[in-house]
């Protein structure tokens, strides 16, 4: 006799494991996509492949009604963070799934600390995609959270999305905490909306009295997207009076290409040090820089070389490549662009690694106030390897951090042989005029920056950087065109439009 399946007495438990099997895949597809226009060595429109198995994964979930949208609520009103943000982005693509995180208030009384911080960010990223007016509805009531950090985050969603809404940017406009204007600030000049300067500048200088620099990289990214030569300006006063810049703020002045810059750039000592300074002068472009990356292309730390060499391709675009190894463990990806300049404060893909350290410096800390010496579970060398393997999204999935160095893959990296390089420059270096700005072997402009943006091969933060540089010329358009983490089906319009703009002007 045969019987229906949902007459099974464990019908209940096996739909529970095919749902958490399906949600298990879109959390790690999430994450790995990340990963993946970061880290990873492939193209950024390979990623797509990766995409289109999410999808199908998430049309399944959601068919399963109730209890697809039970179980990933579940998880978004859960303590784990990489399942909190699948679960919102489940919840986000139906109605129904929205009035349920509208009802969800646990974030409003989430700590004011890096850990509560973590969680709130991984529940907003869930919000990336899904419906947009759906999704500006549920943004109006977290709006008026009464955590910072939930309002910090609908303020950075704004800007993500470019969701125009004026009204509810107002309100953040207006709000009591400062970083959350900062945000707001940001998310209007992704816009394009010029009218934020003045306000940007207010902002600038009451982060500055308080030394709030990640604060005061908001307002100034603000301002130079939306073309304002004001953070060059305080940046070059601060110089003069010896005061420390951060890593963005020399970004920007690199990126704005002022040839009296040149001497400033060359002379920087920021953390980061001599590599640091090779990649400003690349992204600057001056050909006066020629020389100077030439010679550090035989500095004896490989850091320093490797900058010197990708300075060098981004200011003539030689495409002078050799075959790197790189040795990571099985199945893993490897954090090959992490380091590459400029960073972007708002972005939060690497958070995990931010907090991560901070959670550990703070349980270090409790953990040698009370600790028995006769009395540890571990020895030290479990311990040294358990932190290994928490720190890092590259590692977190890994149970053994010990990898054979045979184990990696070759990568088509930018050479970093310095008699290669210098046969280059002396058969093609008359094309490089000192005083000019260049870049990948073009006059500085918006056709080389689209270039950047379009190559396949160009690494996340290249194209980020290339596409603020863009919104700063305002040329093309007014704002930041697009994140080039968006969803490829999304970028590929404003693509598509770049490459015909540069064709007619």
């Amino acid at each position: 006799m045969i019987s229906s399946l949902r007459a099974h007495p464990e019908i209940d438990e096996f739909y529970g494991d095919l749902i958490s099997d399906h949600f298990e895949e879109i959390e790690w597809l999430l994450e790995h996509r990340d990963s993946l226009f970061r880290d990873g060595d492939l193209s950024w429109r390979d990623i797509a492949d990766y995409e289109e198995r999410l999808w199908p994964k998430l049309e399944v979930l959601l068919a399963h009604g109730e209890r697809g949208l039970a179980c990933a609520a579940e998880a978004a009103a859960g303590v784990v963070e990489e399942s909190a943000r699948a679960g919102v982005f489940v919840l986000a693509h139906r109605p129904e799934g929205l009035d349920l995180l509208a009802g969800m208030d646990d974030l409003d009384g989430c700590e004011q600390d890096a850990e509560s911080g973590y969680l709130i960010a991984h529940w907003f990223r869930g919000l990336e995609a899904g419906q947009a007016d759906a999704v500006e509805n549920l943004l109006l009531q977290k709006a008026t959270s009464p955590n910072e950090q939930v309002r910090r985050e609908v303020a950075r969603l704004i800007g993500y999305r470019r969701l125009q809404n004026r009204t509810l940017l107002q309100r953040l406009l207006g709000d009591s905490d400062l970083e959350v204007q900062a945000h707001a600030t940001l998310a209007a000049a992704k816009l394009g909306l010029a009218a934020v300067q003045e306000f940007a500048e207010r902002g600038l200088t009451i982060a500055e009295q308080r030394e709030d620099s990640q604060v005061a990289d908001l307002f100034a990214l603000a301002q130079f997207l939306l073309g304002g030569n004001a953070p060059m300006k305080r940046a070059r006063q601060k110089r003069q009076r010896s005061e420390p810049l951060s890593r963005l703020r020399w970004a920007l002045l690199a990126m704005a290409g002022d040839p009296a810059d040149f001497d400033l750039l060359a002379q920087h000592d920021g953390p980061q040090g001599a590599a640091d300074r090779c990649r400003l002068l690349g992204i600057h472009g001056d050909a006066r820089a020629l020389p100077l990356l030439q010679t550090a292309l035989s500095d004896a730390d490989e850091t320093v070389a490797l900058a010197a060499a990708e300075a060098l391709h981004c200011l003539t675009g030689a495409g002078l490549f050799a075959e790197r190894w790189i040795a990571v463990p099985d199945n893993h990806i490897v954090a090959l662009n992490r380091d590459l300049f400029p960073p972007d404060p708002t972005d939060l893909a690497w958070l995990d690694d931010a907090a991560t350290d901070e959670d550990i410096d703070g349980e270090d800390e409790e953990i040698d106030a009370d600790k028995d010496p006769d009395d540890d579970d571990w020895d030290d060398d479990e311990q040294e390897e358990a932190v290994e393997v928490e720190v890092g999204l590259s590692q977190r999935d890994h149970a053994d951090v010990d990898f054979d160095a045979d184990d990696g893959f070759s990568k088509n990296a930018v050479c970093t042989d310095a008699t290669r390089w210098r046969d280059w420059l002396a058969q093609h270096g008359n094309r490089f005029q000192a005083g000019r700005r260049y870049r990948r072997g073009l006059p500085f402009g918006p056709k080389a920056l689209v270039d950047e943006i379009c190559d396949e091969q160009s690494p996340f933060d290249i194209r980020r950087r290339a596409l603020w540089e863009l919104a700063h010329g305002r040329q093309a358009s007014a704002g930041m065109l697009f994140e080039p983490d968006w969803w490829l089906s999304q970028q590929e319009p404003f693509i598509d439009w770049l490459q015909q703009w540069c064709q007619n002007p």
